[in-house]
């Protein structure tokens, strides 16, 4: 989502905007829990997966999948949790 090129700016801009909103919201915007959501934007960018993943997942089950790399290995995980659930 920062790209390569901009790489290091965007590292800043969520550091600053990280800090920010912590100090004005609380620990769930924290620098960390930042990079977090970018990392989900990217590996579910489509929306309805999302709407549909939502109301069976919980966030904790997102943090967990969103890092595994191998798109068969998110799909199935992700369908392992829904049907747990």
């Amino acid at each position: 989502i920062l790209g390569k090129e901009r790489g290091e700016y965007g590292k800043q801009i969520v550091s600053a905007v990280g800090r920010e909103l912590n100090a004005e919201f609380g620990r769930g915007f924290s620098e960390k829990s930042l990079w977090h959501m970018i990392r989900f934007a990217e590996a579910f960018p489509d929306e309805e997966i999302v709407s549909a993943l939502r109301r069976q997942l919980s966030w904790t089950h997102f943090k967990h999948i969103i890092y595994l790399d191998d798109l068969l290995k998110r799909d199935f995980y992700a369908e392992m949790c829904r049907v747990e659930r």
